[in-house]
């Protein structure tokens, strides 16, 4: 069943091509158009069809919540928009109760400094705000605690994240896990690995569309600790490589980089 109009001067979500939805206040609506104010105070007429529902609490629309669990109205609309004001403000990171949102900013940004490693390797991640580091704490924490073996999936479109994300969790987990002298203090495990991936990614990436290194195969990582939670070594399995690309790469994309 459609939602009534809202009534005038009330805030609703509307369509927008840029952002995907913004609030507005709409002051005058029939049934084809509707004139409303967008946030940065521009007034602008649009079809009734791209306004939408009422926002039930606008008093919220300048909280920028950590975690979307938290939200009084959790609909698309306001999870696009709380991720949007996220990433404007260059909060990259939210959580979903234990599930992680990254957004790629596309520029460099202070957040795996010396400073904030420490913070969630001395703190409880649940008292500090949502970060990858937070998941690779939570996931070394809890392996200590039940002395089990923890997984962290990370998954994402083409250009999200994922490799830099990866890398993030192996150097939270190389400095938090690291052994006593030995070549572990010369050099961390994530850059052994890493020392792996240009191989790996010769042999797996392709230039794509969207990205000139897009990666087409899946890879496995398992991170191997002893009885004292050390780290003493990684194995890396890949899988689902992306066959077809051989025989028939789609218009404006590469074959793997190397054949």
């Amino acid at each position: 069943m459609p939602m009534p109009p809202p009534p005038p001067r009330a805030w609703a979500w509307c369509r927008d091509d840029v952002d995907g939805y913004l609030p507005v206040k709409v002051s005058k609506q029939n049934t084809t158009s509707a004139t409303v104010q967008l946030p940065s105070g521009e007034t602008k007429i649009v079809p009734s069809s791209d306004i939408l529902d009422p926002i039930q609490h606008p008093e919220n629309l300048e909280i920028l919540q950590d975690d979307l669990v938290q939200m009084d109205d959790v609909n698309n609309m306001s999870v696009v928009d709380n991720l949007r004001r996220r990433i404007a403000a260059e909060k990259i990171y939210t959580s979903v109760g234990d599930i992680l949102i990254a957004l790629n900013p596309y520029k460099q940004l202070p957040l795996y400094t010396p400073t904030v490693i420490d913070d969630f390797i001395k703190r409880d991640p649940v008292d500090l705000y949502p970060h990858v580091f937070g998941v690779a704490m939570g996931a070394f924490r809890n392996m200590i605690a039940e002395r089990a073996n923890q997984s962290i999936l990370i998954s994402g479109e083409s250009g999200a994240g994922k490799t830099e994300a990866t890398k993030q969790c192996l150097h939270l987990l190389s400095e938090v896990a690291r052994g006593e002298g030995g070549e572990m203090e010369m050099t961390g495990i994530e850059e052994k690995i890493l020392m792996a991936n240009p191989v790996l990614e010769a042999f797996g990436n392709a230039k794509t569309v969207r990205n000139d290194n897009s990666s087409r195969f899946g890879k496995y990582m398992q991170v191997h600790f002893n009885q004292k939670c050390v780290i003493v070594g990684c194995s890396t399995t890949n899988y689902l490589l992306e066959k077809s690309r051989v025989v028939s790469p789609a218009s404006g994309e590469r074959n793997f980089h190397v054949m």
